[in-house]
C-alpha cells in the first residue's frame, strides 16, 4: 500500500500564486494520479480539511483533528480508502506533559499546541494491522521538541504491531530529534532525502523537516521513499514536498 505524509500549508492568501485556491486543483490532480491508500496530512484547517471532504468522497475517508482550545484552528488530517484500510482506532493526545488535555503544552514552547494522531490500521488485503503515529511538532524550540518527541517514543516503545512514525518533525536532519529517533533503535527512511521544505521554490537547496521513522523489522517491509516535487507553472504542491512510501504487510 501507499502511504504519503504532507505538510498541506494552512489556506493563506498572501502566498500569491501558491495560495491554496490556486494549488488546489493540482493537489487533488496528484492524488488521483498517485493512488495513495493514506495520507497523512499536517497544517490542515477546517478549509482545506472541508475542500478535500468534498472532493476525495467518496474514494477516501477524510478525518481531521484540530489542537486549539474548543477543538478549533489549525491540526491534522489523515485521508484513506476504505476499501483498502479499515480504521481500528483513532487516538488524539497533545504534545505535553498532560497530554489528554485540551490545547496543554510543554514549559518554553511556542504560541501554539501541537498534536499527535495514532492511528491503528487494518490493511484489507493481508488482514494485518499497523499503525502511524502522524504528528507535527514545536516550530522553534528544539528543546520542545526533543521534549514532545520522548514522549511520542515513550509511546511508540510499547507498540506491539508494525508501526511507522511519519510527518513535520520541524527539526533538520542536523538537529537533535533524528538522532534521539535513532537512539531509540528507529530506522530512517527519509535518511536518502536531503531536503523537503522549501518555500515554494525559494530555496534551492532547502532543509529537511519531514520524516518517516521505523523499527528495523517493519523496514524490511517498506520500499520507493521519494519525495513528491510536482510543479505547474510555478504552482507546487505546498511549501514542503510530500514524502511517498510503498508498505507490504
Amino acid at each position: 500500500m501507499k502511504i504519503v505524509t504532507y505538510n498541506l500549508r494552512f489556506v493563506y492568501s498572501k502566498d500569491g500564486v501558491n495560495s491554496f485556491i490556486h494549488r488546489a486543483g493540482l493537489i487533488l490532480d496528484t492524488i488521483r494520479d498517485e493512488q495513495p491508500d493514506i495520507i497523512c496530512f499536517q497544517e490542515t484547517t477546517d478549509k482545506n480539511a472541508d475542500f478535500l471532504r468534498r472532493y476525495l468522497s467518496p474514494t477516501y475517508t477524510v478525518l481531521l483533528t484540530q489542537r486549539e482550545e474548543g477543538l478549533t484552528g489549525e491540526g491534522l488530517t489523515v485521508a484513506y480508502r476504505p476499501e483498502k484500510v479499515s480504521l481500528y482506532g483513532l487516538e488524539v493526545f497533545w504534545l505535553s506533559p498532560t497530554p489528554q488535555v485540551v490545547a496543554s503544552k510543554f514549559p518554553g514552547q511556542s504560541i501554539h499546541s501541537r498534536i499527535c494522531q495514532n492511528l491503528l490500521f487494518k490493511d484489507e488485503f493481508s488482514g494485518k494491522q499497523f499503525r502511524l503515529y502522524n504528528l507535527h511538532t514545536e516550530e522553534r524550540s528544539e528543546d520542545v521538541r526533543v521534549l514532545q518527541m520522548e514522549l511520542v517514543l515513550d509511546r511508540y516503545a510499547k507498540e506491539t504491531v508494525p508501526t511507522i512514525l511519519l510527518g513535520d518533525l520541524n527539526s533538520r536532519a542536523d538537529g537533535r530529534v533524528a538522532p534521539l529517533c535513532k537512539s531509540r533503535g528507529l530506522v530512517d527512511m527519509t535518511a536518502h532525502i536531503s531536503h523537503s521544505f522549501h518555500g515554494f521554490g525559494k530555496f534551492d537547496h532547502g532543509i529537511k523537516l519531514d520524516y518517516i521513522f521505523t523499527d528495523p523489522e517493519t523496514a524490511q517491509k517498506i520500499s520507493n521513499v521519494h519525495i513528491w516535487d510536482t510543479c505547474l507553472n510555478g504552482i507546487y504542491l505546498s511549501d514542503h514536498y510530500p514524502i511517498s512510501m510503498e508498505l507490504s504487510l
